[in-house]
């Protein structure tokens, strides 16, 4: 399991770099558009397609937002009582957690890819921007595809730490990350000269 872990990963890496530049940039435009449409309003200008489009760029950056929340565990979740458990216990709850994750994120993405398919088949434009309606929702099954793989994936991971005791991953996105990897390589440091 360790092999395709890594995999997983290293495909997890670049997926996530990707869907952060494809963020910045949604976000970057959608500040420009709403700028550049208050500035014209000045000037009674402005462009009818250019709120539409903003409201697209905000569908786009939170299904990628989503996605990249998912990949750091940072979905829905109840703080206190995760934050109270030991390592094994927030194993238990990721398998639970990910599993539900995973059903939810197939649902909706079987339903996203019919909502899709119908828009596709069609033609459907949007009605201020001569754009199929289709390319703007793309995201919508991709976003939940992305969500799904990062809940399995976590469950994997979760599934690993049971079996070999190894829980480093649950701080992979810690702020405080190097902090723990610290203290941990110490208290190895601590057992491996109490048994010299």
């Amino acid at each position: 399991m360790n092999a395709i872990l890594e995999k997983l990963r290293r495909f997890d890496e670049r997926l996530a770099a990707a869907e952060r530049a494809l963020m910045v940039a949604c976000i970057a435009a959608m500040l420009i558009l709403s700028a550049g449409q208050v500035a014209l309003r000045f000037f009674a200008g402005g462009f009818a397609w250019a709120d539409q489009l903003a409201r697209f760029l905000v569908l786009w950056s939170a299904l990628l937002g989503a996605a990249l929340a998912t990949r750091r565990r940072k979905h829905i979740t109840i703080d206190v009582i995760t934050k109270s458990l030991s390592e094994k216990g927030r194993a238990v709850v990721g398998i639970a957690s990910g599993a539900v994750g995973v059903l939810v994120c197939a649902c909706l993405l079987i339903v996203c890819w019919d909502y899709v398919a119908v828009n596709f088949g069609d033609g459907t434009e949007a009605t201020t921007i001569a754009l199929p309606i289709w390319i703007v929702q793309a995201v919508l099954p991709y976003g939940f595809t992305s969500m799904a793989l990062r809940f399995a994936m976590g469950l994997l991971e979760d599934v690993q730490g049971i079996r070999t005791g190894d829980f480093s991953y649950q701080h992979r996105f810690d702020d405080e990350a190097d902090i723990h990897a610290a203290e941990l390589a110490a208290r190895q440091l601590e057992r491996k000269e109490g048994t010299s």
